[in-house]
């Protein structure tokens, strides 16, 4: 191919990629089709790699969304707690916990370590 013909194909994939709303088709096709070439690949696995990216991708932004729309509450540590944000409270290492002031409820396990 020349590269007249190389560029007018990048312009065609990156039009029809973005007409149908294939983001990682259109920003790997170029770099997937010179890892085809190099590994002389045959057309439909340098086609079968290219829709698998757009498949990885597509779950990937899918799974990050669905754990947004949770809105799971934030993992929160006492380790990670700024001592500085709140001048009030002094630092101190807490001590062993105190499994008194827990509530004893069958099947709920505690250990002190």
């Amino acid at each position: 191919m020349s590269i007249k013909t190389d560029t007018a194909a990048q312009a065609a994939v990156n039009a029809a990629a973005r007409e149908l709303h294939l983001p990682t088709v259109r920003a790997e096709a170029v770099g997937l089709a010179e890892v085809a070439v190099r590994e002389r690949r045959t057309h439909l696995g340098y086609l079968a790699e290219v829709l698998a990216a757009e498949v990885d991708d597509r779950l990937e932004r899918r799974r990050v969304r669905r754990v947004t729309e949770a809105k799971f509450p934030r993992l929160k540590r006492l380790a990670d707690f700024d001592l500085s944000a709140v001048p009030a409270i002094t630092p101190r290492h807490p001590g062993p916990l105190d499994l008194r002031y827990l509530p004893r409820s069958r099947g709920t396990r505690c250990d002190a370590r």
